[in-house]
């Protein structure tokens, strides 16, 4: 993807899941609130939970092609939002997200740079 990391940015794992799991683990605080788009993969709302976060599921339906909107993610921000889970192609709808759609979800968030992205890309080559 024509990224470049340095030996001490990167974590190994032995599996999606885990590193997942230990990324939650690593930067939630108690009440951080992680928007996850629905549709989801099964785990990341345990995840979140279990880490002491609080996940704010956002219905995501045919409508929107299954792909949260930039007005959806905008009404959603509160002052503990932390994060928001992004996962394209997504599992299990496989809704994919155009570069338009993500650079607008990136407008939203520019406006609120306490919230990071975390972006599930398993699937991108498919």
């Amino acid at each position: 993807n024509g990224l470049d990391y340095t030996p001490e940015q990167i974590s190994i794992g032995v599996g999606a899941k885990q590193i997942l799991f230990n990324l939650f683990m690593g930067v939630l605080e108690s009440g951080d609130e992680v928007i996850i788009p629905a549709p989801f993969w099964v785990s990341y709302r345990d995840m979140v939970e279990f880490n002491g976060g609080r996940a704010v599921v956002l219905p995501c339906g045919l409508e929107s092609g299954f792909r949260l909107t930039p007005s959806q993610l905008a009404a959603a921000i509160t002052p503990a939002t932390r994060w928001v889970m992004l996962n394209t192609p997504s599992n299990p709808s496989g809704a994919v997200y155009s570069r338009a759609e993500l650079q607008a979800l990136g407008q939203v968030l520019a406006a609120h740079p306490q919230i990071g992205i975390i972006s599930d890309e398993i699937y991108e080559h498919i």
